[in-house]
């Protein structure tokens, strides 16, 4: 990787979407803080707030790499941003519209669904028949609104900075798996994702009786969907159960067990457990190595 590339994403993969974090979480969630009765009373912010800049880093990634954002592109890799835009779109609304959970789960399979087709739609016919794309929308759809619903309801029970620490132990090893199953350019987008989860573990930390509200864990899956559609469908997949590994990795969040410690121990051993069984999928399918062929493979040992 050339050196002004890797200069972009430290800068502007990584630094600016931390700093815009940051500041955004520090402003809002001081602000409700401040509104407490009581200094063991528990803290709800509102719901937008990081949903919005977990997916400003991811798009600021993306950005990087691929150095341009259209309206409606033709090709379907250059849709990421509006596959995630579209699943922010629906996680942020529920701050703003109180509706009946089964009408909640239902708008986030229609987002996963829709997401899916703006990523794969162009790879019928060849890489996919027409029965198999509606399959496949259908399937992420079903199965990401489950699990999503499942997070968020976890994630949503977390108070203090567990629940950041959580969802980065999720992106922060789907990221290098996503360069190991040869697809390196998804991988650092997720840097503008973890950007961003580092910058609200740190605003947590001084905010210990925050819980998350709902919205977090449906921008997280809808990222996991995206980079593993990525790996599997734009990319040639390397080994479909370390996918699915990964894939189900987010309904680590719903877990909980007895205190905030523990609840954090139980979920982050759950997601290395299942990433390093991803890990061992790949490993001998012979996908250990990235490929000498992608223009990102040396992005992570140069980040390292």
């Amino acid at each position: 990787m050339p050196d002004e590339l890797l200069h972009r994403v430290v800068v502007h993969g990584g630094v600016i979407p931390g700093v815009i974090a940051l500041v955004t979480l520090a402003l809002v969630w001081w602000r409700y803080s401040v509104k407490r009765t009581h200094p063991d009373a528990q803290v709800r912010p509102p719901a937008w707030a990081l949903p919005l800049v977990i997916t400003i880093g991811f798009v600021l990634a993306d950005w990087v790499v691929k150095q341009k954002i259209s309206w409606w592109p033709n090709s379907n890799v250059q849709r990421v941003p509006h596959a995630a835009g579209l699943i922010a779109l629906v996680a942020i609304a529920g701050a703003f519209v109180r509706v009946p959970w089964p009408v909640r789960a239902v708008a986030r399979a229609l987002a996963f669904a829709g997401a899916t087709w703006m990523l794969t739609q162009g790879y019928r016919p060849g890489v996919l028949s027409t029965g198999q794309l509606w399959a496949l929308v259908a399937g992420a759809g079903l199965a990401g609104a489950v699990i999503a619903t499942l997070a968020d309801a976890g994630l949503a029970r977390t108070r203090g900075w567990t629940g950041p620490a959580a969802a980065l132990a999720l992106v922060g090893l789907t990221q290098p798996f996503l360069h190991f199953a040869g697809f390196s350019s998804g991988s650092i987008a997720l840097v503008g994702a973890i950007a961003a989860l580092t910058s609200a573990l740190l605003v947590a930390l001084a905010f210990r009786q925050l819980t998350l509200g709902g919205g977090t864990a449906t921008v997280l899956v809808g990222l996991v969907l995206i980079s593993l559609l990525g790996a599997g469908v734009q990319s040639e997949p390397k080994s479909v159960p370390a996918l699915l590994l990964i894939g189900v990795a987010p309904l680590a969040l719903a877990l909980r067990f007895r205190g905030p410690i523990p609840t954090l121990a139980l979920r982050a051993g759950v997601i290395a457990l299942l990433a390093g069984a991803a890990f061992g999928f790949l490993a001998m399918s012979g996908a250990d190595e990235p490929d000498e062929d992608d223009p990102y493979a040396d992005y992570f040992t140069l980040a390292s």
